[in-house]
């Protein structure tokens, strides 16, 4: 190894760098020498970064990241096991912030400063033809033709060509490079400044069995006071591995199913461990990894008390502290007035389960155009309201920029595999293809306080290693948004008109967002038939809870 380091170095193959640096600090780590192992790990995490700089675009630095994580993980865990929670800290936000801060920071790029007027008019025409070709793709899915596989080919083919041509932008203009780089993540003293008196802040850090041959969770407490480190380990942390797969699936059937068992079982391995640490906070802001990214923490139950964790304490999300930092630094300006889209027009598409209507096929919503009226009276004169054919693409990228906040009543479709392809559907027109994407939204610049997404899996995504969801939350983040409402599973209609009215109605007479949503769900488990956590568990705010 220190011969291959030496040769690396003469050599300057920099991308290697960071694999022997790894390789001597695991080969340290298992003779015990963790100081040494230390050392060598962080060197590992120090090319890891310096060489991710030169990339060019954001999608390859987040496939490089991905792919060499395990430096990371080693040397948290090492430093947990030193006791060395701090450093621990500073890694972990290495990890989880690092990409997500670097999107947010250049998402205010005022990009007409620096491209030319040709490659930007080249851009929207790549842009424009690609929504033409999902069009033809959303008139033709229903059909099993050779006509549609040649357009799943093409539209393939146009997200490949958009990619290229913006990779090709970072090279040709070196001065977009400059914009990267520039978030920094916290450390602790500069953590306990942002966090409240009120609330926690709860990270989660998994450890891997087959790497480590152990089911491990451990947990860090962060407060005005510091960080504590509560670790939980053995059959509790196995079984809740066990219940989460199983508590999951039923979650994503197209009708949910809900688990109470697993609800609890859950609580004693994920929340228990903390209740003396968290007595006396109101507001608890989850920063989970891995699966915990899909689990409603909100909803997890209490087997002495009975009480879901909501019914104690208003609970939020965020990727990182980091990132919540940079949401809280927001400037926005677009006020209380209201801004509501909702009731798309949608082909007939038959229902088997007609006593509910999910919102997840394209299906009509009748009860969203209930819902959306309804907030035109909650709001009275504060508020814009789109219904039916005028709940398009076109008129919410024209309106959504002045208001405050902006509520979606429509269907979200989420792309795993190509998550910046992920979107919400609006009316169909002539000028846009219906579906507002991920990509686009990264493009907008929003001023709201609030964005609600009340549709199906709006809160999903693709899961980056180490760093948490990709998908509509974080393209509204980068839009400039700096709190999200959004949803896990496929949601029902009623009971989600309900809710939300209730929602608005809090946060119209000053309630905070993060209080406003616990309200509301509260509201729904004590004077409502829909009481059971697969109609109101799936709503989590993510962001900024003020």
């Amino acid at each position: 190894l220190n011969d291959a380091l030496e040769l690396t170095k003469k050599n300057n193959f920099n991308d290697n760098l960071q694999i022997i640096y790894s390789y001597l600090g695991i080969y340290h780590s298992m003779l015990n020498n963790d100081s040494i192992a230390i050392d060598y790990l962080k060197k590992s995490v120090e090319s890891i970064e310096e060489y991710r700089l030169n990339l060019e675009s954001q999608t390859q630095q987040i496939n490089y990241l991905e792919k060499r994580i395990d430096s990371y993980r080693r040397l948290i865990k090492l430093l947990i096991f030193n006791k060395n929670y701090k450093d621990a800290f500073k890694y972990m936000e290495k990890l989880k912030a690092r990409t997500l801060l670097d999107l947010l920071e250049g998402g205010g790029i005022d990009f007409t400063q620096v491209v030319s007027k040709n490659d930007i008019v080249k851009e929207k025409q790549m842009s424009k033809r690609l929504e033409e070709i999902n069009k033809l793709v959303s008139q033709y899915s229903n059909y099993e033709d050779d006509y549609l596989d040649s357009l799943l080919i093409l539209q393939k083919d146009a997200r490949f060509q958009l990619e290229e041509f913006k990779l090709n932008l970072y090279r040709k203009y070196p001065e977009l490079v400059e914009y990267r780089g520039m978030g920094r993540p916290l450390d602790i003293r500069r953590a306990k400044r942002i966090v409240a008196r009120d609330e926690a802040v709860v990270y989660y850090f998994l450890t891997d069995p087959e790497t480590y041959n152990e089911y491990h969770i451990d947990i860090f407490v962060i407060t005005k006071n510091g960080i504590v480190h509560r670790e939980v380990k053995g059959e509790i942390v196995e079984e809740a591995d066990y219940q989460m797969d199983d508590f999951l699936d039923k979650l994503s059937k197209s009708i949910p199913e809900w688990d109470e068992e697993s609800s609890t079982v859950l609580y004693d391995a994920l929340i228990k461990p903390i209740e003396n640490d968290i007595i006396g906070k109101k507001r608890i802001c989850i920063i989970p990894e891995g699966k915990l990214n899909y689990i409603p923490f909100q909803a997890l139950k209490n087997n002495i008390t009975k009480k879901y964790l909501i019914e104690d304490y208003a609970i939020y999300y965020s990727p990182s502290l980091s990132t919540l930092h940079w949401l809280r630094s927001l400037g926005t300006y677009g006020g209380r007035d209201l801004f509501a889209v909702g009731d798309p027009i949608f082909d007939e598409i038959d229902n088997e389960e007609n006593f509910i209507t999910m919102r997840s096929e394209l299906a009509p919503l009748p009860a969203s155009r209930d819902e959306v009226l309804a907030l035109e009276n909650v709001y009275e004169s504060n508020a814009i309201v789109y219904l039916s054919e005028e709940s398009t693409e076109s008129n919410f990228k024209r309106m959504a920029p002045d208001y405050g906040i902006i509520h979606i009543a429509s269907h979200g479709l989420v792309d795993d595999i190509s998550p910046l392809y992920s979107s919400i559907a609006f009316t169909k027109e002539n000028e846009e293809d219906g579906f507002l994407e991920v990509r686009e939204i990264f493009n907008m610049v929003l001023n709201a306080d609030l964005a609600i997404l009340s549709a199906c899996k709006t809160g999903t995504g693709h899961n980056l290693n180490g760093e948490g969801l990709l998908g509509l939350t974080r393209a509204f983040f980068t839009a400039g948004v700096p709190s999200v409402v959004s949803s896990l599973w496929n949601v029902a209609d009623v009971s989600t008109r309900d809710l939300m009215i209730e929602f608005h109605t809090y946060l119209r007479d000053g309630e905070r967002p993060a209080i406003a949503l616990q309200k509301a769900q509260i509201h729904l488990i004590n004077n409502t038939p829909y009481n059971n956590p697969v109609f109101w568990a799936p709503f989590k705010l993510s962001g900024d809870s003020e």
